[in-house]
């Protein structure tokens, strides 16, 4: 049986279909010393939306600490390519996710009558695939905020110069 995956645990590898063509093997390549992976329930999903136009808001930002953004759903390509252009997103983004996909990252599954799709599921995840930081949602509510990529990824940075810092003095 698998379990909900936590801080301290490697994320499984899992290989995603980009909308551009590509197939995105994850963490292997991932974008960034760090990356945000954000499996979103679709393309429907107010919430969603406006979680993924957040990361592409603050995209500058992210970059410029070495995080990258992978989005991925199970909607079909076209969906995916009507959010995208809608939103103006410019991250990666992957569509059709099958649940064999996903079975080792536990999700929560929804199913009324947007179809079955993925629950909210993000991880933030160092470029070796140690996790940061997970969150589940079993509803529209929960997603890890890019604002809170930024400062956790920001204080690490601080913490790791203070150590280093201190074991020179």
């Amino acid at each position: 049986m698998t379990q909900k995956l936590t801080q301290g645990q490697r994320l499984p590898s899992v290989e995603l279909s980009i909308l551009d063509g590509r197939t995105l093997a994850i963490p292997a390549n991932a974008p960034g010393r760090y990356f945000a992976l954000l499996f979103y329930r679709g393309h429907w999903c107010t919430q969603c939306r406006s979680n993924l136009a957040s990361y592409q808001a603050r995209l500058g930002e992210l970059e410029a600490l070495g995080i990258g953004v992978v989005a991925a759903s199970v909607d079909s390509r076209e969906q995916t390519a009507a959010l995208v252009d809608a939103l103006g997103l410019t991250f990666p983004v992957a569509y059709g996710v099958t649940s064999e996909q996903v079975a080792p990252f536990d999700p929560w599954w929804g199913d009324d009558d947007h179809g079955r799709y993925i629950q909210p599921m993000e991880f933030l995840v160092q470029q070796d695939g140690t996790i940061v930081g997970s969150m589940y949602g079993s509803g529209a509510i929960g997603r890890i905020a890019a604002e809170a990529v930024l400062f956790t990824v920001s204080n690490r940075d601080r913490r790791a110069a203070e150590i280093a810092a201190a074991s020179r003095s």
